[in-house]
């Protein structure tokens, strides 16, 4: 079985590809490119050289940045761009290993499976000489989000037990799906968690994403995955250490986790907390019973 998923299937309001080529971009996706995409297309073009007028700039860093851009229909879409140029990312996007094509392809394996994601859109490779920016991801804008983390601080903040015990189910269930799934992820956190309006839980940035033969073949990458996401819990709920055991413990149990997997998450673990101690002077000791 092919581990890169076959492209959604998009709108059947075609535009000709020649459109694109004529603005310097490349698609290599699909067959087709629907014609509401070339509005997202022209963005991210005039965003990567410079033109940020009617962009909302998200995120940016020197070789990556998020944007919000306006759509058709009064739709919008987050665009994420990377800058991966030379001949080691063209070798890169023919094994389909750049960022931009693991998080295209961990997105359709997970959303054509149900589980939680934003929806992917469109994948771009600009072609312009000149542009700051090599790769283009682009998926649906989930509108205000708060993140896993926050929302579980302020819900322990506030004494809503009931939404923090809500957040703990969603983050088992979203968490058991993607392993269900054979996507495993060594950057699996709250912070990459997002809750929209309706208050349900979507992974988002998932360009560190595996797709695996089986889970049971890559112990160090399950192991990885587990850790994050159980420090990025700690850091969300301490110091009550107590919610946070409880956690790991269903956490493990619902992903029928193998002991060997668990003592080296455990181990990955207690060297985070242990940093933490030594660059925050916040000390936290997890004892799940692994």
């Amino acid at each position: 079985m092919s581990q890169h998923p076959q492209p959604l299937a998009m709108s059947t309001e075609l535009s000709s590809l020649h459109e694109l080529d004529g603005i310097g971009i490349g698609y290599s996706v699909g067959d087709t490119v629907p014609g509401r995409f070339l509005v997202y297309a022209a963005a991210a073009r005039r965003f990567a050289m410079g033109d940020r007028d009617g962009i909302m700039v998200l995120r940016e860093r020197c070789d990556s940045a998020t944007i919000r851009v306006a759509g058709v229909a009064n739709e919008s879409a987050i665009l994420k761009f990377w800058d991966r140029s030379g001949w080691r990312a063209a070798v890169r996007r023919v094994t389909r290993t750049t960022p931009a094509w693991r998080e295209w392809d961990a997105l359709q394996w997970l959303y054509t499976r149900r589980v939680p994601v934003a929806k992917p859109l469109a994948r771009f490779r600009l072609t312009e000489p000149l542009a700051r920016f090599s790769d283009v991801l682009v998926i649906e804008d989930l509108g205000p989000v708060q993140t896993a983390h926050h929302r579980m601080k302020d819900a322990l903040a506030g004494g809503d037990h009931g939404d923090a015990d809500d957040i703990d189910e969603q983050m088992i269930l979203l968490t058991a799906k993607m392993v269900e799934s054979r996507v495993l992820d060594s950057d699996h956190s709250m912070m990459n968690c997002l809750c929209s309006r309706s208050g349900m839980i979507l992974r988002v940035d998932l360009e560190l994403a595996r797709i695996a033969w089986s889970v049971r073949m890559r112990p160090k990458l399950f192991a990885a995955m587990i850790a994050r996401l159980l420090t990025s819990y700690v850091y969300a709920v301490q110091p009550d250490l107590d919610r946070a055991v409880s956690f790991g413990d269903r956490l493990s149990r619902r992903l029928a986790v193998p002991g060997a997997v668990l003592r080296a998450a455990k181990s990955m673990i207690d060297t985070k907390l242990a940093h933490q101690k030594l660059t925050a002077g916040v000390e936290s000791v997890l004892t799940v019973d692994w």
